[in-house]
């Protein structure tokens, strides 16, 4: 099924893939992609690249990484930005789970 494939794609990359070029690795059109994959997944491609991304950082950070490398390795733009969506998602700020 293309959308599980995609799935893998995301998870197992080291690059932060966009939509485009996941559409186009499972050779859809990239609109047609995002409505098929939101309706086989109940939620959208750029959310769950960010939930994946997020939940790699999380990894990282309870392996001791610090918060800058995580912030580069999740493909973030800056600190801010991550500690924001990390936060939402989690309910903790990335140095609450450092000094845990």
């Amino acid at each position: 099924d293309r959308i599980a494939e995609v799935i893998k794609i995301m998870t197992d990359s080291e690059t932060m893939l966009s939509i485009n070029e996941l559409a186009a690795r499972v050779c859809l059109d990239k609109y047609y992609f995002i409505k098929l994959f939101k309706k086989e997944t109940g939620t959208t491609p750029h959310r769950m690249i960010n939930n994946i991304r997020l939940s790699k950082a999380l990894s990282m950070l309870k392996d001791g990484e610090d918060i800058a490398t995580v912030v580069y390795k999740s493909g973030y733009s800056s600190q801010a930005a991550f500690t924001n969506a990390f936060k939402k998602k989690f309910g903790v700020t990335p140095t609450q789970i450092l000094n845990t």
